[in-house]
């Protein structure tokens, strides 16, 4: 929805409340695939490698979220190459407000919102777990951050938190497969793998978005930025609260 055609018949996106619709539709869709494919495709998997019939669940359960970071990890990271913030983090914030999306990043972004909304429904309909609030507390808190920064035009800095975040999130199901599965080299060499990304994705890159919130934007954003019929959303207190929200998540 919402298309705006610009110089040459290049078409950009901006943002709407038919979104919502999108995004419901999106839920719905993610929650039946999720249903669907695990028993169809992910268990008989399993069973080729080797995975025990009482880990069939949990096998299905990692590989669903192995291939959904997978997937997410390499969108968010071709929009973010192709971008003028591809290692210029005060390009997140220069020429604010950002209010129109390439069709991919729009549809990219709007899937990650709908998948976290997913995995709410996901978390309440399965049995509960020992971690089952602090589970719920990511989802709401994940769910918050990618929505509002939708809808104050912040999705550069969103996609860039999504992409370092994510990478970290594809090695660890999959070292898990390995372990349902007894590849316990393979499991090893996963788990090892995750605790070295950890590194430089939340130690490195992650601090630098999170300056780049608390200084650069201070630089770049108005002084004076909320005029909504004007795109303009974010105000003066909009990058403290995402940096208080990341140092505690």
């Amino acid at each position: 929805p919402y298309p705006v055609k610009q110089e040459g018949g290049h078409v950009l996106y901006d943002r709407g409340y038919e979104d919502a619709a999108l995004v419901g539709g999106t839920v719905v869709a993610l929650f039946v695939l999720r249903a669907l494919i695990r028993p169809l495709v992910f268990v008989p998997i399993g069973r080729l490698m080797g995975v025990k019939r009482k880990d069939d669940e949990k096998f299905a359960e990692q590989f669903w979220a192995f291939m959904y970071y997978l997937l997410a990890w390499l969108t968010g990271l071709n929009i973010a190459m192709k971008s003028d913030y591809w290692f210029n983090t005060a390009h997140f914030w220069i020429g604010y407000p950002h209010n129109l999306l390439e069709p991919e990043e729009k549809l990219y972004y709007l899937i990650q919102l709908a998948f976290w909304i997913s995995m709410v429904f996901v978390t309440l309909a399965e049995a509960r777990r020992k971690d089952f609030v602090a589970m719920m507390m990511h989802h709401f808190i994940t769910i918050f951050l990618v929505g509002s920064s939708y809808v104050m035009y912040l999705t550069r800095i969103g996609t860039a938190v999504l992409v370092v975040q994510d990478f970290s999130d594809i090695i660890l199901p999959l070292a898990k497969l390995f372990k349902y599965a007894h590849w316990q080299k393979c499991c090893d060499i996963s788990f090892a793998s995750f605790a070295i990304s950890w590194i430089p994705t939340r130690h490195v890159l992650m601090p630098m978005i999170i300056y780049s919130i608390y200084a650069e934007s201070m630089i770049h954003l108005p002084v004076s930025t909320w005029n909504p019929p004007h795109n303009f959303w974010a105000v003066p207190q909009t990058p403290y609260t995402y940096v208080a929200v990341f140092c505690v998540f």
